[in-house]
């Protein structure tokens, strides 16, 4: 789906799943605290 143009938001606990995505952003509380997006980290 992602590939054809469509959001996929995965949420999940478990690393191995994450690691499989191109993506990932690590939340606590409600605010992104890491993300492996050099665009997100830019504006933290």
């Amino acid at each position: 789906m992602n590939r054809d143009g469509q959001t996929v938001v995965l949420v999940t606990h478990n690393p191995q799943v994450a690691e499989r995505t191109r993506r990932t952003f690590h939340m606590r509380d409600g605010r992104i605290e890491s993300s492996n997006d050099q665009r997100v980290e830019a504006v933290r």
